[in-house]
């Protein structure tokens, strides 16, 4: 894996800049977590996706509850996470999840394939990686694990199920066998065909269904 060096407000922008910024109440040295605590206390919806919406409290209760649930899988600060999801709410729940854990992003595009994925978990070292379960047609859980076979000394399996939607909803998160329906991981859904998934290296069983692995 490649390190390379993070760029700094000081390599974009001149000093004028970040001080009229700031001043302007545009940057802000608030972290993400304490600024979705702040929006949390207004009572509006703050995320909609067309399938459902998300209250900023709401927002609040699932990302939290994921993040205690990526916790427990062994999730910690510094880890990379692959997430390749849509333009649905569930995304910013996973940001909003990493971010509490202080785990780092690695967004992939849900256009990307077994080769494009492949080579993001290379290169990234991603301890976990979170997709839909379904979208457009497409398997995502099988590609990762045709992936994870690809990568023979990786620590990384697939497995597919309702672990986003079970850790929202204040369950364990698990990792169920192939087929099994994911719950919402928003308010509410209009859609049941929707999925989301995720997989995870060595993830303990913690519901009913046994863990898919390759």
């Amino acid at each position: 894996m490649t390190a390379y060096p993070v760029p700094r407000p000081e390599d974009v922008y001149d000093a004028e800049t970040v001080a009229g910024f700031r001043s302007a109440g545009y940057w802000r040295d608030d972290t993400l977590s304490a600024s979705v605590d702040r929006l949390a206390e207004q009572d509006r919806v703050l995320l909609t996706d067309g399938y459902g919406a998300l209250t900023a409290a709401q927002l609040r209760e699932q990302a939290y509850r994921l993040a205690a649930a990526l916790r427990r899988l062994g999730v910690e600060a510094g880890d990379r996470v692959q997430v390749q999801l849509p333009n649905w709410n569930e995304f910013v729940v996973v940001y909003v999840a990493l971010a509490r854990i202080g785990a780092v992003l690695v967004p992939t595009m849900p256009i990307y394939r077994h080769d494009e994925v492949l080579y993001v978990l290379r290169h990234s070292g991603a301890k976990v990686s979170v997709v839909a379960g379904e979208f457009r047609g497409f398997d995502y859980p099988d590609m990762m694990r045709r992936s994870a076979r690809r990568r023979p000394n990786s620590s990384t399996s697939s497995a597919s199920g309702a672990a986003i939607g079970r850790a929202c909803s204040g369950s364990p998160i698990s990792s169920p066998a192939p087929g099994c329906r994911t719950p919402a991981c928003s308010a509410s859904r209009r859609r049941p065909t929707r999925r989301t998934a995720s997989s995870t290296p060595q993830a303990p069983s913690r519901g009913p269904r046994a863990a898919c692995t390759p």
